[in-house]
């Protein structure tokens, strides 16, 4: 109101009526807008401002997508990756990092930070001086981590408790109380058959857990968190301790008294220890396999090829007698025929029990008594003045031998890039 009599009073001049009319336009609602738009206007990122938040909006959305993809099949995802991939990941996670702590403590842009965000995008495993694991530390985390593993699994575990239980009192019963006849020994041939041949394919559980946890122990090893021989000792020990002895120790326990086997404390133990000692080498193999094997399926494959040829060289399938020399070498390598040489040398060897044989001499049926264990060993291509001394031992050095190849796989071939080099 004020400014409107100022403008119509006489003596005020034509600036002064022009300046009290932008005043009056000012005040009113339409140009109180009309100012808070041109504030906005002057305020507002120039459109190069613009193009570059909508950039990163896009890159953070792509990237969200894709970390959702990759939680919707972790198994098939983390697997496969590749060593470029690995790099690739541990760049975009420190580039991530990097613009994070600009973000917070923003630097000023000199030489020296330039080199530095550079270094901090190249990916690299650390230094062995830097990060070097004590053995015995390292060593007793991957055993608790292991046992864990395994113990986290209950279908896993208790199937292997269970199914020992269940064949063993399944076998007691049709191998009942053999006799200390012709068809008892024939018995018992065919059950210790079975027994290697069952935990022989049941070693097979091993490679479940080993492409379960491939991913984890490949970044552990890339970022040296631990030696390769702790991860060898501590894996090793968690299967065949929870997988492989326990359930053959439930089954002994069950099949070797219902069966009627050799009344000895002594030759129960053997049987127990050559039947622990072949379940351990069995899962190492199939260990060795899943480490090399590039999926499950190949693994599984394969691993039922070399179970299925150690089967055959045992001596069960094929008298020993009709084989070529260089098969029966062949037969020296396969832990079946150990296992089942040692179960059978156990059983029959100076075994004071006495056999009794009806055979055919000159269009005659004759029988023959005081046919004695070590006669019948002889018959079936086992050498009776071999001891399970040697076969047991002999097993040991396979078990020896597959942990030797189990290392240098995890040490040469597990990590990726090393096994398929790309240029």
């Amino acid at each position: 109101q004020e400014v409107e009599e100022a403008m119509h009073r006489p003596e005020a001049g034509d600036d002064c009526r022009a300046s009290c009319e932008v005043i009056s336009a000012a005040t009113t609602p339409r140009g109180i807008v009309a100012s808070l738009v041109g504030q906005a206007i002057a305020t507002a990122p120039p459109p190069e401002s613009a193009a570059i938040v909508e950039e990163a909006r896009r890159k953070i959305h792509i990237e969200k997508k894709a970390a959702a993809v990759t939680q919707a099949s972790p198994a098939d995802v983390l697997v496969s990756l590749s060593h470029a991939s690995l790099r690739a990941a541990a760049k975009r996670q420190n580039a991530r990092a990097a613009a994070a702590a600009k973000a917070v403590a923003p630097v000023h842009d000199n030489g020296d930070n330039a080199a530095a965000a550079e270094d901090v995008l190249e990916w690299a495993p650390p230094p062995p001086a830097l990060r070097r694991p004590v053995l015995s530390v390292s060593l007793w985390h991957l055993i608790v981590r292991e046992f864990r593993s395994v113990l986290r699994r209950p279908a896993l575990f208790a199937t292997h408790l269970v199914a020992a239980a269940a064949l063993g009192v399944m076998l007691g019963l049709v191998y009942f109380d053999v006799p200390a006849t012709l068809p008892g020994v024939i018995n018992r041939m065919g059950a210790f058959f079975f027994f290697a041949s069952l935990w022989g394919f049941a070693g097979m559980s091993a490679i479940d857990p080993t492409f379960e946890s491939r991913y984890r122990d490949q970044t552990g090893l890339l970022n040296l968190d631990f030696p390769v021989y702790s991860l060898l000792l501590a894996r090793v020990l968690a299967d065949s301790l929870l997988l492989r002895v326990i359930p053959t120790i439930i089954y002994g326990s069950i099949f070797y008294p219902l069966m009627g086997l050799r009344a000895s404390t002594q030759s129960f133990f053997v049987f127990i220890g050559i039947g622990a000692l072949y379940t351990t080498n069995m899962g190492i193999l199939a260990m060795l396999v899943a480490t090399l094997a590039p999926s499950m399926g190949v693994a599984i494959v394969v691993l039922a090829i070399v179970i299925l040829f150690m089967v055959l060289f045992g001596g069960f399938l094929v008298n020993p007698a009709s084989m070529p020399p260089i098969t029966l070498a062949l037969r020296q390598l396969s832990p079946f025929y150990q296992t089942f040489s040692s179960f059978l040398l156990n059983e029959l060897k100076d075994n004071q029990m006495n056999f009794r044989l009806d055979v055919e001499m000159a269009g005659t049926w004759t029988s023959i008594e005081g046919v004695q264990g070590n006669t019948f060993l002889s018959v079936v291509g086992v050498d009776r003045k071999s001891s399970v001394l040697r076969h047991s031992t002999a097993l040991w050095l396979h078990t020896i031998f597959l942990s030797l190849l189990l290392y240098l796989s995890l040490r040469f071939a597990f990590v990726p890039g090393r096994r398929w080099r790309r240029a």
